[in-house]
């Protein structure tokens, strides 16, 4: 399932962008409510899946096609410290399902380019079995050829 994000001015806060997109994946959860998480912290206790949720914003070098486009080619993003299967959608796209990682082991995956957008990207994870339990362990990195951003350590977290 692809949902196309909204163009939102820069001028806008961040939080504001992209609410919408999770309208489809948590729209048949009754009484889904949203709690500040930070990263390292215990999860809401329950059965199910945990969504968390972040906003960023991007340097320009990320997101601007270049003369020699080695930027936004090599984007990656690296979790750390979280264990369990894991889906993550970018900007409403799917770009991560991996059926499991180990929180002892790095875990890498390319970004497809073009999805990152430069006012603000909305950043959606899904974590089932030991990680629903645990939470992220450590914030996700975004990589590029030059810049490393940190996703996090502030985000929102819900339970199915």
């Amino acid at each position: 399932m692809v949902i196309r994000s909204r163009y939102v001015h820069p001028s806008r806060n961040l939080l504001v962008c992209s609410v919408w997109l999770l309208g489809a994946f948590l729209g048949s959860t009754p009484g889904a409510e949203w709690t500040s998480y930070e990263v390292g912290g215990a999860v809401p206790a329950g059965e199910g899946s945990r969504w968390l949720r972040c906003y960023i914003k991007t340097p320009d070098n990320m997101v601007v096609p270049q003369e020699k486009d080695l930027w936004r080619d090599s984007m990656t993003l690296t979790f750390r410290a979280t264990a369990g299967p894991l889906t993550v959608w970018l900007n409403g796209q799917k770009i991560i399902e991996s059926g499991k990682i180990t929180a002892d082991k790095a875990a890498r995956f390319k970004v497809p380019k073009g999805i990152l957008e430069k006012a603000c990207n909305s950043f959606v994870i899904r974590l089932d079995g030991e990680g629903a339990r645990q939470g992220l362990g450590m914030a996700p990195m975004m990589a590029g050829y030059f810049d490393e951003i940190s996703i996090g350590p502030a985000w929102q977290v819900t339970g199915t």
